[in-house]
């Protein structure tokens, strides 16, 4: 009993822990919010580009990130560091993010064709290195703590501050942008708002529960999983199945 109290007692998540893991959601909420609320408006009063054409990359660069995030998944999975399995991957999609972010925001002299060209590449960019640092940072924290009441708490926590990050962006990014007369400097000073942010949990909280994988993680392998081992897919195939027979045997 006191072996196991103890455990329990030293899988506890400190305050310190807690406050490195959440400022991240902090800032990631930042960036995330910069671009879904003020990105179009950018887009089509400062970069001079069609609202149609906006509209189409957005929902394209979502077709290509749904893809991708698969594959984001299983390198995750499949990798085991010195510096553990998910920071390293925020460490890179941190500067990715904050670069790609930058280039958003930046208005070459181009001429209407360029500009869309540049938009897509940069668009499309920044969703995949988003994603690169999502993916692990949620999955990180079930390598904080095996204590399930701590483990919600160290989920909730982060989605609450998270909260802060659109009211950061809505109250500074308008008066940034008069300040700096334009958009570059305002956002350079959100990245580096962000950046630093990345860096109190790379740094600052550690990976205690992960458990390697001895067998590499496959496309096959999710696709199998997703399709065939899901048990809500297997009730709509079996459902499918029984229509069939039944529409064609009266």
């Amino acid at each position: 009993m006191l072996t196991s109290a103890s455990a329990k007692n030293n899988d506890k998540v400190s305050l310190k822990t807690l406050i490195s893991y959440s400022l991240s959601s902090y800032g990631m909420n930042v960036i995330y919010n910069l671009t879904a609320v003020y990105l179009m408006f950018f887009y089509t009063d400062s970069f001079g580009l069609n609202a149609l054409a906006v509209g189409t990359l957005l929902m394209v660069a979502r077709v290509i990130d749904a893809v991708v995030d698969i594959f984001i998944g299983i390198a995750v999975d499949n990798t085991n560091t010195r510096w553990g399995k998910f920071r390293p991957y925020m460490f890179i999609g941190a500067f990715l993010v904050t670069l790609t972010t930058l280039a958003l925001f930046l208005s070459p002299d181009l001429s209407s064709a360029g500009k869309l060209v540049y938009a897509y590449v940069t668009y499309i960019a920044w969703s995949i290195s988003y994603s690169i640092l999502d993916i692990p940072y949620w999955s990180l924290s079930a390598a904080i703590t095996k204590d399930a009441a701590e483990r919600t708490k160290v989920v909730t926590v982060p989605r609450t501050v998270a909260s802060a990050g659109l009211w950061t962006v809505n109250v500074v990014a308008f008066p940034l942008v008069h300040f700096f007369n334009g958009w570059a400097g305002a956002v350079a000073v959100l990245c580096g708002l962000f950046f630093v942010c990345m860096m109190f949990t790379v740094f600052g909280v550690k990976e205690k529960h992960v458990v390697p994988r001895h067998e590499k993680q496959t496309l096959k392998g999710v696709l199998r999983l997703f399709f065939i081992e899901n048990r809500t897919f297997a009730a709509v195939d079996h459902l499918v199945f029984y229509y069939r027979n039944d529409c064609q045997h009266p």
